[in-house]
């Protein structure tokens, strides 16, 4: 194999194209002095498509000189020309013979002039195409876009990057799987997208209506922080087939400013009744879920049947956020007529833990659920599931919203048919805090509760304390009128010293995680950002944190409401050097202040206890 440079801007088409500085001066020139299977090298810098876009058929492999160096423009408006489709395209024609195609180490950037970055073309033969390293930028309707209806998709270690395109990031016909049986793998997917203000996908794909043939989709290792706002939608990851779904070892930090509409980090559906999947696997990734409104990873949708009639969600982390309000976001839920497992999952805040809505079958099994400020088991008119071997841990952090720490109910009018909850671990530091621990909503709620053990402080009076709530949205029953219920088998409370309780909640701490703190002042953003007004007490103190670190050059600024109605600064309260710092107000008044934080590099929170 041979390589072949070309430059745009300093080559020469008199060169023989074997080296960066003897480079062709289009890749037409390069490619007619290659072979097939040769690479075709760009140099790096911008390099104009001279026919208007890169047209990829020529049985080459692409590359750049150096990693996402060589930057790939349409000759449109700004470059010269008329070009407004594409920057780069692979065309319908290519054969199945010279497999693979391969483009990588390219940065496809539409500057706003063009529809989409990269476009993939309907095949007439099945063909495998792999994109490794690539970057896709700066387009109006889609960033990488594939009409293509069989053979393999790879995309390996790429990048999404810019302002929102009004169609979607990454966009996918509608008649996937048509043709023939089909993969698309995303491998590594990187997004460093804008702030989203307005409804979005990141990566949504959907088979074909009625399929015949196979679409198999794979998400592994996809990252990225997302800010949403302006009454927008934003899901990021939305994999609908009736064959195999795998979403695995994926970070995704989903922030909201509570003027958002609605956020979902991971879903997964079956394609339809007759076409349901029974391969789901969405393993090993963590979401960081700062949102009031929507599910970090929803195992179908909670009120609408979601075709999975087999799968699993397993060894997740999500991270939510405590929300004083009337705000419900939810870390997982398992959907209306799935049949499938949620086993060995942390979740840790957020209002509902884990969610079982409307499942025919559905086994909960050595879960975590650590300080979800409503119910952490939340069992909503299901069919039939099984909680059992769980572990909810409630510190006296939040005081906890309208529901119990296990919860019982119907959803949208549908009673739950069966529920069997037991042998559940429940540890609780002040069961001042909390609704009650355990709930039936009412008598229309056909449920089991057995052996499962709570445990509280050794302070509160079993023979009046009312800790459980029987048909009934207030606490109603002692531990002895709980057991007395038909529904009740041997539950069991064990009180201990107040030290041990703390001790015992302190083992089953999630580590290796960033646990947000109780306040948080400026969400999780690299952009500058003020707070809003907090008061502090005549001689109250409060400890701000800095999460991560900050870099160089960036600070946050504690500023103080004066007499003049105007905030005075009050300097740097934290820098490099600290992760903290205590802000006082030293008056005999109360007083008003705010903080604000500089354009950082890496998304920083600011917060306190």
């Amino acid at each position: 194999m041979a390589n072949k440079y070309y430059d745009g801007n300093n080559g020469s088409d008199s060169n023989d194209g074997s080296t960066p500085a003897l480079a062709k001066l289009t890749r037409n020139a390069a490619v007619s002095a290659s072979n097939a299977g040769d690479k075709i090298i760009a140099v790096n810098g911008i390099q104009i498509a001279p026919g208007g876009y890169a047209n990829y058929n020529d049985d080459r492999i692409e590359s750049a000189q150096d990693y996402r160096k060589a930057i790939i423009q349409p000759k449109s408006a700004s470059n010269g020309g008329s070009e407004t489709n594409y920057v780069g395209r692979i065309p319908s024609g290519r054969l199945a013979a010279n497999n693979p195609v391969i483009i990588e180490n390219r940065v496809f950037d539409g500057i706003n002039e063009v529809a989409s970055a990269f476009q993939l073309d309907d095949q007439s033969q099945t063909i495998v195409t792999e994109i490794r390293g690539c970057e896709f930028k700066n387009s109006n309707s889609y960033g990488f876009v594939c009409f293509d209806k069989a053979g393999v998709l790879d995309l390996i270690n790429c990048k999404i990057s810019g302002p929102k395109p009004s169609a979607a990031y990454l966009g996918f016909t509608g008649s996937l799987s048509s043709r023939a049986d089909q993969t698309i793998k995303f491998q590594g997917l990187e997004c460093e997208v804008d702030p989203i203000t307005a409804s979005t996908a990141i990566l949504s794909i959907s088979q074909v209506a009625t399929p015949a043939n196979a679409l198999d989709l794979h998400v592994t290792g996809m990252s990225g922080s997302f800010n949403v706002s302006n009454n927008a939608s934003l899901t990021v990851l939305n994999l609908i087939s009736k064959d195999k779904i795998n979403i695995q070892g994926c970070k995704l930090n989903i922030t909201g400013d509570e003027t958002e509409q609605n956020s979902i980090g991971i879903r997964a559906f079956g394609k339809g009744s007759g076409y349901e999947t029974s391969d789901v696997d969405i393993s090993n990734n963590t979401v960081y879920f700062s949102s009031g409104v929507g599910y970090a990873i929803s195992y179908g949708d909670s009120t609408a049947d979601s075709h999975i009639a087999g799968g699993s969600v397993s060894g997740n982390t999500v991270v939510g956020k405590y929300y004083p309000g009337s705000q419900t976001p939810h870390n997982y839920a398992m959907g209306q007529g799935t049949v499938g497992n949620l086993t060995g999952n942390i979740s840790v805040d957020g209002y509902v833990g884990y969610l079982i809505s409307k499942t025919d079958s559905c086994n909960v099994v050595g879960n975590l659920a650590y300080d979800c400020y409503g119910p952490n088991f939340y069992i909503k008119g299901t069919t039939l599931c099984e909680v059992k071997d769980n572990i909810a841990v409630v510190s006296s952090k939040y005081t906890q919203h309208e529901r119990a720490i296990i919860s019982v109910t119907e959803q949208g009018g549908v009673d739950t048919a069966g529920a069997n909850i037991k042998q559940n671990y429940v540890v609780v530091e002040d069961v001042s805090k909390i609704h009650s621990l355990a709930q039936i909503t009412d008598a229309n709620q056909i449920c089991a509760f057995e052996r499962n053990t709570y445990i509280i402080p050794d302070t509160v009076d079993l023979s009046t304390a009312q800790l459980f709530s029987y048909q009934s949205f207030s606490p109603t029953d002692t531990l002895a009128q709980w057991n007395d219920r038909s529904e009740v088998t041997n539950d069991v409370i064990v009180q201990l010293p107040l030290s041990e309780v703390k001790n015992i909640i302190a083992s089953y701490t999630p580590s290796g995680i960033d646990i947000p703190r109780a306040v948080t002042y400026i969400s999780s953003q690299t952009t500058a950002a003020t707070s809003s007004v907090f008061t502090l007490q005549p001689g109250e103190s409060v400890e701000i944190f800095s999460t991560p670190r900050l870099g160089d050059d960036e600070f946050i600024l504690a500023e103080v409401l004066g007499s003049s109605g105007t905030y005075n600064s009050l300097g740097i309260l934290i820098d490099q050097r600290f992760t903290s710092n205590v802000l006082r107000n030293k008056k005999t008044y109360p007083r008003s202040f705010r903080l604000s934080k500089t354009v950082t590099q890496s998304p920083v929170r600011i917060e306190s206890n």
